[in-house]
């Protein structure tokens, strides 16, 4: 397994940065541009998420590489505020669709995709 950490402010214009990240590792992994576009897509709106329920100036991602999957966990948020925020629930539900697994679990958005 390969760990990748990268950290950023909670502010949207860093957004972009996090999307160039994970286009990179996909790409290197080898993925198809369609993946990778639903990767960036469902990243985005975790860190859309963190606008509205972080707890920290700080957004931290972690990917896991593993062979079989990746795994993007998104930390310093307060999933416990999801429910107060209706327009947060169609982001879910977006990120739902496009990776194979997503769940909140100590302050983090856990996105699983397999390879």
């Amino acid at each position: 397994m390969e760990d990748i950490l990268y950290s950023i402010p909670n502010n949207a214009i860093y957004f972009s940065s996090v999307r160039l990240v994970v286009g990179g590792i996909l790409n290197t992994l080898k993925r198809d541009i369609e993946e990778i576009e639903d990767m960036k897509i469902s990243v985005t709106e975790c860190l859309n998420i963190c606008l509205a329920l972080s707890l920290s100036p700080q957004i931290d991602i972690e990917f896991k590489i593993e062979k079989d999957n990746l795994e993007i966990q998104i930390s310093n948020i307060d999933s416990n505020l999801l429910d107060n925020f209706d327009e947060l629930k169609l982001a879910i539900t977006i990120i739902e669709c496009l990776v194979d697994k997503v769940y909140f679990q100590d302050m983090s958005i856990h996105l699983i995709k397999n390879l």
